[in-house]
């Protein structure tokens, strides 16, 4: 499970996309894991998921697969697919 925002940061005055992923686990007293992706002119697309070519790894969670999904920034937005 995750938590996505959207914000623009504070003083940024070129107003840079971003988005940031909190991950939620179950368990009660346990770290957050928190990532934010940045888009630039060269990354605009994310991979997410337990294996080496992933962007963002999750390597504690089985239930998550090797080429997961992937977050795209097409025509102003996030987009994600799985």
């Amino acid at each position: 499970r995750w938590n996505l925002h959207t914000p623009y940061r504070p003083n940024d005055n070129l107003k840079t996309p971003y988005i940031v992923l909190e991950s939620m686990k179950n368990e009660r007293n346990t770290a957050r894991v928190i990532h934010t992706l940045t888009v630039t002119n060269d990354k605009f697309e994310y991979k997410l998921g337990r294996g080496h070519e992933a962007d963002v790894r999750i390597i504690n969670d089985i239930s998550v697969s090797r080429a997961h999904m992937s977050i795209n920034y097409k025509f102003g937005s996030f987009h994600l697919e799985d």
